[in-house]
């Protein structure tokens, strides 16, 4: 574990030497000398230059307003927005349940001998189907 720190902080220590060199020069390894982005007046990459004529660009573009249709005058008054239309709810109907009486027989159903009685039953197995063949 101490080699690895030690390793990370001469890593470290290399990468920060390298790139306080880049800035005195004011350029990277390749010689390119980094130029500041004016964002306001940069048109956006794909821009058939709408922005540049006064054109609202499409959406996603640098400078689009989606409050006005694309291609239109950039200070176009916004279009009238759209009626709200009230959300339709409807209330379900509720559907009578009537509970269905539980069928218990009190007389006993006699089996075969040898056969899975039904639930409840002296001899019955939950592990097999009832009416079926009981393991010996």
């Amino acid at each position: 574990m101490k080699k690895i720190t030690q390793l990370l902080v001469v890593t470290l220590a290399v990468m920060g030497m390298a790139c306080s060199a880049d800035k005195k020069n004011g350029s990277g390894k390749d010689g390119f000398t980094p130029q500041p982005i004016n964002f306001s007046s940069a048109p956006a990459a794909g821009d058939s230059s709408n922005a540049q004529a006064g054109l609202n660009p499409p959406h996603g573009q640098m400078g689009h307003r989606c409050d006005i249709e694309v291609g239109a005058p950039l200070n176009s008054a916004p279009k009238a927005a759209l009626p709200a239309t009230p959300a339709v709810t409807s209330t379900p109907t509720p559907v009578p349940v009537s509970p269905q009486p539980v069928q218990v027989s009190p007389q006993p159903v006699a089996t075969a001998p040898g056969m899975n009685p039904p639930h409840g039953q002296p001899g019955h197995s939950c592990a097999v189907a009832v009416g079926a063949p009981l393991p010996k």
